[in-house]
């Protein structure tokens, strides 16, 4: 059998039964042609069809059953805008200003590898081995010795001056959102390697840490953190 649309949709019973239909004409050599008519005006007998159309009283009544995927769309817009609306509530989040509109990230091209993967999606949560590690060591947070400010994976890419010659040479912008959304993944890795922190593991950065917290003298619970 042939299909002269590709084959049928069986997300959806009425284009099944429509691309059927045309299938089967196609096949029995019956010329089928479409085509598109911008208004009714000049047609000769639409009036009377149109008006047995709209009279109920002169066909049975047929109930087409309506899939429930037909609803995926609306269903998906509905969450899609109650999610927006909750998101939209923290501006505040360091997250935020990367993803002010929530949407799916473009795909990594093939040729990444995972230490560039994992790098990336350290990158886009703001959790890396060199600005949080103190948390798990229960240390202070890193400083920068440059501005004497918190080192953070928003002051590496955009703001250090230690780093601004290196900054101009792979982003145009040095806006966070920019930077992780809209540059070249590829310019992304060749400046945290041009600054050492990609050779170095600084960022993506892989071990296993234990740290045992104890809740009272008879408990306590083991943490593991890649």
């Amino acid at each position: 059998m042939t299909y002269f649309f590709g084959p049928p949709c069986i997300s959806s019973p009425l284009i099944s039964d429509i691309l059927l239909l045309h299938n089967d004409l196609y096949n029995h050599n019956f010329d089928i042609i479409f085509f598109w008519i911008p208004s009714y005006v000049g047609i000769i007998g639409y009036t009377k069809v149109d008006l047995l159309a709209k009279t109920p009283s002169l066909s049975p009544i047929t109930n087409i059953p309506i899939p429930a995927t037909d609803f995926f769309v609306n269903v998906h817009s509905v969450i899609k805008s109650e999610w927006q609306s909750r998101w939209n509530l923290h501006p505040t989040n360091k997250l935020y200003k990367i993803y002010p509109n929530v949407s799916a990230l473009p795909p990594l091209p093939n040729t990444s590898t995972r230490k560039e993967e994992t790098t990336l999606n350290r990158l886009l949560i703001g959790y890396s081995h060199l600005t949080h590690s103190y948390l798990l060591n229960k240390d202070s947070a890193p400083i920068c010795e440059h501005w004497k400010c918190v080192l953070t994976i928003e002051h590496i890419l955009c703001t250090c001056t230690k780093y601004e010659h290196k900054r101009k040479q792979h982003f145009p912008k040095s806006q966070l959102s920019h930077i992780l959304l809209h540059s070249p993944k590829r310019n992304i890795f060749n400046y945290l390697t041009d600054i050492n922190l990609l050779t170095n593991y600084k960022i993506s950065r892989h071990g296993l840490t234990v740290l045992k917290v104890s809740l009272n003298p008879n408990q306590s619970i083991i943490i593991c953190t890649l």
